[in-house]
């Protein structure tokens, strides 16, 4: 694993986890997903379909775009959301905060100040 800053193995396990959940889930339109996440959808799956787990570049914005639209787009799939990324809706924005400020970004909780 590369320079994967202060995270657990636990934590880019739910990093990539999040990225799956909204690539391949229920959150987000068809319609406005590129617009929205800032990539296509089959952008975020071909990144998946890679055998090595790197979170920079376009990934690392993936990650962002990811994590803040399940925790603050209003998709209303808290369920499935949780049945797919094994964390609760209220996690993921901490886990967000944690990624920002492991990769030298300033963290937010505004979900507007968090698009890519």
């Amino acid at each position: 694993m590369s320079e994967v800053f202060a995270f657990t193995d636990k934590d880019v396990e739910s990093v990539r986890r999040c990225i799956q959940a909204i690539a391949e889930g229920p959150f987000l339109p068809d319609w406005e997903f590129a617009t929205v996440m800032g990539f296509k959808r089959q952008e975020l799956q071909d990144w998946l379909a890679l055998d090595v787990f790197e979170i920079e570049g376009d990934a690392m914005k993936m990650a962002i775009a990811a994590m803040n639209n399940l925790s603050g787009y209003p998709h209303g799939k808290n369920e499935e959301l949780e049945d797919m990324t094994n964390l609760a809706r209220n996690e993921i924005r901490p886990l967000l905060v944690k990624f920002k400020k492991a990769k030298g970004l300033e963290p937010s909780s505004s979900y507007f100040d968090n698009l890519v």
